[in-house]
């Protein structure tokens, strides 16, 4: 086979550490990951000269809706229940099945673009997401929305456990995990019907969780307990899993989601627009595994991880007003090798032989990360989704100096997702 060479730069290890030296591909993985090689051996089929760039595993962005594209700019700055169900639901109930492949289409394009090469997608027309994706050569852990308010429960859960069973392997470039919504917008059917399912399989479960002040304390009127205590009462969190957002989070509510092996998805943008910050630093010294995500471009309005990974990090410095707390490295082994495992992509949760081959290349030689005298800053604080040289999926580049290397032309997917706007908004 042949066997591709970075070399003349740096790179993430396994640890987290940036050392100088080479990184080679051959098949998809990484075969050797170590100091500058001299000799001929073995013969190059390719050979990039990182020019002293950076080349990390790629962000694994651990929570999003790639479809939203389509809805970028749409109801902005309302507070959240309304923004749902004011503007999203009525909008997304005229999405077509066709939409949602374009809708995707256009999210990977940002995604390749920003060295992102995983993300777990939450939204509908399952089948439509995977053909984007499987065409693309891009890589998700797609996982369940049901929700009452668009289907009966019984048909909810009888399409989860279907595209479970249809996508459910885990080392394919598509594969599905059981999610839902929220609490919020589940019945006691779907619910317990979810938990069967999680229990049934031995499978972690994924979900919104504790987002807004009004989503506890309905719950907690409810049912007299919060979100993820009423959830964990009713066997879901029995194999782990992970919440999006965790913005109120009790203390009572950190201990179940340590004792499951629930993890956090944190994402900071979206949060922030409506008025929330979640306490991150208090989590991980909690024991929990905190991982990155961007939310939809409906509400985050960016798919860019080089923002939520800065975001994590400065976010907790400004609440806490102590600048040493989740630093440069934290945050980046948050959104690279957490986010992975999070996902149950382990193969791909850092540059070490045998890993997938699901890399960044990260170029220094613009202002902004100039003098690139500390590695890990520069990769955090610094730089943007325009420094990203090269973005490789299983070995294989899928953009690569403004070169967009997807199957589909950039021009095309932008003029079908006009379309898409023009007659929602109609």
């Amino acid at each position: 086979m042949s066997v591709t060479r970075f070399f003349n730069g740096y790179y993430l290890d396994y640890g987290g550490a940036v050392v100088r030296g080479e990184v080679h591909i051959e098949g998809g993985r990484i075969v050797y990951a170590g100091v500058a090689r001299t000799n001929a051996a073995p013969k190059y089929s390719r050979q990039i000269d990182m020019k002293d760039g950076y080349l990390i595993p790629g962000f694994k962005n651990c929570h999003t809706h790639s479809a939203m594209t389509a809805l970028r700019g749409l109801g902005e700055d309302l507070p959240l229940l309304k923004w749902l169900n004011d503007c999203v639901f009525p909008l997304e109930a005229k999405l077509t099945p066709e939409d949602v492949y374009w809708g995707t289409k256009l999210a990977i394009l940002e995604y390749v673009r920003g060295g992102t090469t995983a993300i777990s997608d939450m939204y509908f027309f399952e089948d439509e997401i995977a053909r984007a994706v499987t065409e693309s050569g891009f890589k998700c852990v797609a996982v369940g929305s049901a929700m009452d308010i668009s289907k009966d429960a019984e048909g909810q859960l009888a399409e989860i456990e279907a595209l479970f069973l249809k996508y459910g392997r885990a080392d394919a470039n598509f594969s599905f995990r059981l999610g839902h919504h929220a609490e919020y917008t589940a019945s006691d059917t779907l619910l317990k019907g979810m938990a069967y399912l999680v229990n049934k399989y031995k499978a972690p479960i994924y979900h919104h969780l504790s987002e807004s002040r009004g989503e506890v304390e309905g719950c907690a009127a409810r049912t007299g307990l919060t979100p993820p205590l009423r959830l964990a009462e009713l066997g879901l969190y029995n194999y782990g899993g992970a919440g999006y957002h965790c913005i109120n989070l009790t203390d009572a509510d950190v201990v179940v989601m340590k004792k499951f092996g629930v993890a956090v998805v944190s994402c900071p943008m979206s949060n922030l627009k409506v008025a929330g910050i979640a306490p991150i630093w208090r989590y991980r010294n909690a024991g929990l595994e905190i991982a990155v995500g961007t939310d939809g471009a409906a509400s985050a309005n960016t798919l860019d991880m080089f923002q939520e990974t800065r975001l994590l990090s400065a976010l907790q410095k400004g609440v806490l007003s102590q600048s040493e707390v989740m630093g440069a490295e934290l945050s980046l082994l948050a959104a690279v090798s957490t986010g992975a495992r999070v996902l149950g992509l382990h193969d791909c949760d850092g540059i070490q032989a045998g890993k997938t081959a699901d890399l960044a290349l990260i170029d220094v030689n613009s202002p902004q990360m100039q003098p690139a005298s500390n590695p890990l800053c520069d990769i955090v604080y610094s730089a943007r989704p325009e420094n990203v040289r090269l973005t490789m999926v299983n070995g294989k580049i899928l953009y690569e100096d403004g070169d967009y290397k997807i199957n589909e032309a950039p021009e095309r997917i932008y003029a079908e997702v006009k379309k898409i706007v023009k007659r929602i908004r109609a």
